[in-house]
């Protein structure tokens, strides 16, 4: 009877904590230095972008991995020395940036090549917005500022919430081309609950980004330009405490009134791209006792090799509790044991061992009788 009467309250305890929306703020989003590892899914034309709302389960936990990479953010100052000078981390510079990311190279043409691309960000206490751009241009190293930024998130982000930003940027080669872009963006906070995908179950907020584009295109050799509406972009996002990037964004574009689903990315752990199953990943059986935990609970995993190692202790509602960076630790048997933990409310904890671009999962559960 005791024991039914414990798995009640536990119950009861696990569907209070999921009763409440998260919040996120620029502590939940990627840092120079951070790396994440993501599954490009196969496509799926019937993924059901519609489905949300308050207190709502996502069970993506069956896709599938086509390709994988790995997207590393840099400081501005990593990057070419005219980005950092353009895009510099100064007061009052107007296209200050704070992080770096590789972008996606555009296929030559009509005599233009754009390789090599950066997309330059910068992230506050009250929003992440895109500032800018550099490019390799027909070779020629170009930063190209926005005009005004694109505001991705407006922290806090919380359910209900909603913003929009106008963004935009010309290129003008003489005697080539002259290129200009705008868009709107319209962010909506349109559902919170769980998310289960290959990579685990987490507390999720969604944000669904409208997008709305055109281009302004004068080609100097034909003496005449062009004015192109792109169809609209919609991206769906699934964003968790402390994940740095989207746990799942499905985009998706406007054809006649009909979305096409053309992007499935999610986070995930290294796969064999062959047969889509596990490749080793650097942290090896990783363990914990005593389960449940008094005050001091005793990690053992096998490293595969020498790799910096830094932990994470997240509660049910998916809030960074506890962290320490352990430093660089030599490969083989590993143990170190985690203190204090008398403090913390009893309950189940997430206990994630992360590397470069890779994390372990293990649950950990906090007794009550303390």
């Amino acid at each position: 009877m005791k024991a039914t009467g414990t798995l009640v309250v536990m119950m009861i305890f696990s569907v209070q904590s999921f009763s409440q929306a998260i919040s996120l703020d620029q502590n939940d989003f990627a840092n120079a230095g951070d790396t994440v590892r993501l599954s490009v899914g196969l496509p799926n034309p019937l993924f059901n972008v519609s489905a949300t709302g308050a207190n709502y389960t996502w069970n993506h936990g069956n896709l599938v991995a086509a390709s994988q990479r790995v997207d590393t953010f840099r400081t501005v100052a990593s990057t070419d020395p005219i980005y950092s000078f353009v895009f510099a981390n100064i007061a009052l510079n107007p296209n200050r940036a704070n992080i770096a990311a590789t972008g996606t190279d555009f296929p030559a043409a009509g005599g233009l090549s754009i390789s090599d691309v950066y997309n330059f960000f910068y992230k506050t206490n009250t929003n992440y917005k895109q500032v800018g751009l550099g490019a390799k241009i027909n070779g020629i190293t170009t930063p190209v500022p926005f005009s005004s930024h694109d505001t991705l998130y407006a922290f806090p982000v919380n359910f209900g919430g909603t913003d929009s930003s106008n963004s935009g940027f010309t290129i003008n080669l003489p005697n080539l081309l002259y290129y200009g872009y705008s868009q709107k963006r319209v962010n909506i906070v349109d559902g919170w609950g769980m998310l289960t995908i290959p990579f685990g179950s987490f507390p999720v907020l969604r944000v669904k980004s409208i997008i709305t584009s055109s281009d302004t295109l004068y080609i100097d050799s034909l003496a005449q330009g062009f004015n192109i509406t792109r169809p609209v972009v919609t991206e769906y996002k699934w964003i968790g405490k402390q994940q740095e990037v989207p746990l799942l964004q499905v985009n998706t574009q406007t054809f006649f009134s009909q979305q096409i689903v053309t992007s499935i990315v999610y986070r995930d752990s290294a796969r064999s791209l062959v047969s889509v199953g596990e490749m080793p990943s650097p942290v090896q059986a990783l363990k914990v006792f005593p389960n449940p935990v008094v005050d001091v609970v005793l990690v053992t995993f096998n490293l595969r090799e020498s790799l910096a190692i830094t932990w994470k202790l997240i509660d049910i509602n998916g809030r960074l509790v506890r962290n320490e960076y352990r430093g660089v630790l030599a490969a083989g048997p590993q143990l170190f044991a985690i203190d204090g933990l008398s403090k913390l409310a009893a309950g189940n904890y997430l206990l994630q061992l992360c590397t470069v671009g890779e994390c372990a999962l293990t649950k950990i559960t906090l007794s009550e009788n303390r």
